[in-house]
């Protein structure tokens, strides 16, 4: 291998539990917003790539799954190249089947860009003090699975000057998702195999007994939020230019007119974490796929005025939110059908749409 196991064992468990903030830095900013798991290096530009494997959610084939006597390091030594630290974009998890989305990047910053990647999950039997020695840990798996190459790239994008330090995330094009049924919460291993290229990657995540965020089945929160009624786009939304579609209708008097709904929770101006790509473009741009339909489409910023040294606004803490961005699907009955943590496809969101809203 190119690099020393241990140490990138050492550098995934720091990621896991010493990692940066999602948010502004500055003083008074991004209060009630911790960061998905595992900020990685910055990524190089790179051409985006459709999809060219099934859909994720019936991506769970088993594949090959290391041997019960093997260890961790047996598995992390199982393929040539680089070793590298899984890249996350989803840190907000509860026990059921998870969408876990993340970036492979070489050591030259590169991303992978293979269609798909063998994830292999175990869990680790030890607490959050104990030393983590790859050497030690069993490699058997409670889940393998592929994950699939997403297009998050929504086309070109513009974003407000000043507020926030730059960022990076728009040249992440393509994310891998899978979907991992974990039926306990505790510490979790991971390793990503490209399945092309030798490389692989490996990280740490936590499943919490129950999410942060509101889940799938519970109610939307019947949230004021701001519309062209109340203040012009260009105060309500930092894209630009402004998706206005995206801004005529309330969370609230959504569920009040009984109208099911698609809500993003998004700053694209000020979105600092190497996975959320394009979120609200995306929305916007599905939205125009369904102006036949009765279906509402919303965006709410995320920062008081938007402002990052302001800190979240009322909204975002009315709906508990531990990270940015965030996508509901809410139905006639306001009742929460999916979810998405941190950047989506197109592709994503309309079979999402197609299966729980219309």
């Amino acid at each position: 291998m190119n690099r020393a196991t241990g140490t990138l064992l050492a550098i995934a468990v720091i990621a896991l539990f010493g990692f940066a903030a999602c948010g502004s830095n500055g003083d008074g900013g991004s209060e009630g917003l911790p960061p998905a798991q595992g900020e990685g290096p910055a990524t190089e530009d790179q051409p985006a790539s459709e999809p060219a494997a099934p859909n994720p959610t019936d991506a769970e084939a088993e594949t090959s799954e290391p041997e019960a006597d093997q260890t961790l390091q047996d598995l992390l030594d199982a393929v040539p190249g680089d070793d590298v630290a899984i890249i996350w974009g989803t840190g907000d998890l509860e026990p059921g089947k998870i969408r876990m989305s993340f970036l492979v990047v070489d050591s030259d910053g590169e991303l992978a860009q293979a269609p798909t990647a063998e994830l292999v999950v175990g869990k680790i039997d030890s607490s959050r003090e104990s030393e983590v020695d790859a050497e030690k840990i069993g490699a058997v798996a409670v889940s393998t699975s592929d994950a699939v190459l997403e297009s998050i790239d929504a086309g070109p994008h513009e974003h407000a000057d000043g507020g926030a330090e730059p960022h990076d995330h728009i040249d992440a094009t393509d994310l891998y998702v899978a979907k991992v049924d974990l039926s306990e919460p505790g510490l979790y291993w991971a390793v990503a195999t490209p399945s092309e290229g030798e490389i692989q990657a490996f990280g740490t995540f936590e499943v919490l007994e129950e999410s942060v965020a509101p889940s799938v089945g519970e109610e939307a929160f019947a949230s004021d939020t701001p519309t062209l009624d109340d203040a012009p786009a260009e105060a309500l939304t930092t894209l630009e230019p402004p998706a206005e579609e995206l801004l005529r209708y309330s969370v609230a008097e959504s569920l009040a007119d009984s109208k099911p709904f698609v809500v993003t929770f998004a700053t694209p101006a000020f979105c600092q974490t190497r996975v959320c790509g394009p979120v609200v473009q995306t929305v916007e741009n599905v939205r125009g796929q369904y102006e036949a339909e009765d279906l509402r489409f919303i965006q709410v910023e995320i920062y008081i005025d938007n402002d990052p040294n302001n800190g979240v606004n009322e909204w975002v803490q009315e709906w508990g939110l531990p990270s940015e961005p965030w996508t509901f699907l809410v139905d006639e009955s306001g009742v929460i059908q999916e979810r998405f943590e941190g950047g989506l496809s197109a592709r994503e969101l309309v079979d999402a749409i197609e299966r729980n809203l219309l």
